[in-house]
């Protein structure tokens, strides 16, 4: 009796279509594992970070804690594997159905634009599982921002203005949404509305 490889031998033999199948199928399922681990390689490597936007209270020593001046901040935390970068202009808000942006410049760049904020050098590198700070504005420059925002809009780009997001870009190219803390809200209502909101505490400077 003949042992199983030679029957699959004789078998084979008899359709070569089936052998030219398998060849097809094995080559095609070798080119799917290597484009998926080479995705996977590309997916890790790429930038990852998290970023929160609120208001944050600089106290610094001879600082009045009940005056003490109040910034936009912004908390970026590299989530990924490699080291990130940050560049001199990296933070915008963008209104939904309009192409224009409104790019902010970070206040901590320019040299002397803060007597509370020393100047800090861009693009900023953030390394894995670590985070950065960075100021774009004091509260009351940006009040006056999202005032003009409003002002001279029609009424459904002064509705849509409620709704704007933030946006961080990286020295790559990769584009990454800002969660935004209550109190920034506050203020982009604020300004929307025209009515002053009730004041939130303030975040300290960690």
């Amino acid at each position: 009796m003949a042992a199983w490889p030679d029957r699959l031998e004789h078998f084979l033999g008899h359709y070569p279509h089936v052998v030219a199948g398998l060849e097809v199928v094995s080559t095609f399922a070798a080119v799917v594992v290597s484009l998926s681990l080479a995705a996977l390689a590309r997916r890790a490597n790429q930038t990852k970070l998290r970023a929160r936007l609120y208001v944050a209270q600089l106290l610094q020593q001879g600082t009045d804690p009940k005056n003490a001046p109040e910034y936009i901040a912004l908390s970026i935390t590299n989530t990924g594997i490699l080291p990130l970068r940050i560049p001199f202009a990296f933070f915008y808000w963008k209104i939904p159905f309009r192409q224009s942006l409104s790019l902010i410049t970070p206040l901590d760049y320019f040299q002397g634009a803060d007597p509370h904020l020393p100047s800090r050098p861009y693009p900023i590198e953030i390394h894995p599982r670590t985070s950065q700070t960075m100021y774009l504005r004091t509260v009351r420059v940006a009040r006056e921002n999202f005032k003009e925002m409003r002002q001279g809009k029609n009424r459904a780009m002064r509705f849509l203005s409620g709704f704007m997001k933030a946006k961080v870009v990286t020295e790559d190219g990769r584009t990454f949404n800002v969660k935004l803390a209550k109190n920034i809200r506050r203020e982009i209502k604020a300004a929307r509305t025209g009515k002053s909101q009730p004041p939130a505490p303030p975040k300290p400077r960690r």
